[in-house]
C-alpha cells in the first residue's frame, strides 16, 4: 500500500529586540498572534523579558508568505532576525519548552 509522504512542518526561531518592554508590548502581542495564526499551538516562548523576545514555533506556511506576514514588523528599533532552525545540537531552557524543541526533531538531544 502506497501512502503519500506527510508534510514535514518547518521549526523557525522569530527573536526580536527592542529598546524597551513597555514600548513595544502592543506590537509584542501582535507578532504572537500572527504567530499563534501562522502555527495554531505550536508555538513556545523561549524567553521574553525587556529588551528581547525569542518565539519557537512549527508551521508549514512558506517563508514567503512568513516574510509577508512577519516582514512588516521591523524597524530600527524594533529589530528581528527570523531563522529556520535545522538541528537542535544542545540547550539550556525551561524544561518544557526543551520538550516541546526536542519532540520536533528526529534524533535524541540531551538538555545541558
Amino acid at each position: 500500500m502506497f501512502t503519500s509522504p506527510q508534510k514535514i512542518m518547518a521549526i523557525y526561531q522569530l527573536t526580536f529586540c527592542y529598546p524597551y518592554l513597555k514600548e513595544y508590548a502592543v506590537t509584542i502581542r501582535h507578532i504572537r498572534d500572527e504567530v499563534e495564526a501562522l502555527s495554531g499551538s505550536d508555538w513556545r516562548i523561549v524567553t521574553s523579558g525587556e529588551h528581547v523576545c525569542a518565539i519557537v514555533f512549527e508551521t508549514n506556511v512558506g517563508p514567503e508568505q512568513l516574510v509577508s506576514t512577519l516582514g512588516n514588523y521591523g524597524s530600527d528599533s524594533f529589530q528581528f532576525l527570523l531563522t529556520e532552525v535545522a538541528v537542535a545540537v544542545a540547550g539550556y531552557l525551561p524544561p518544557d519548552v526543551w520538550e516541546w524543541v526536542d519532540s520536533r526533531f528526529p534524533r535524541t538531544l540531551k538538555l545541558l
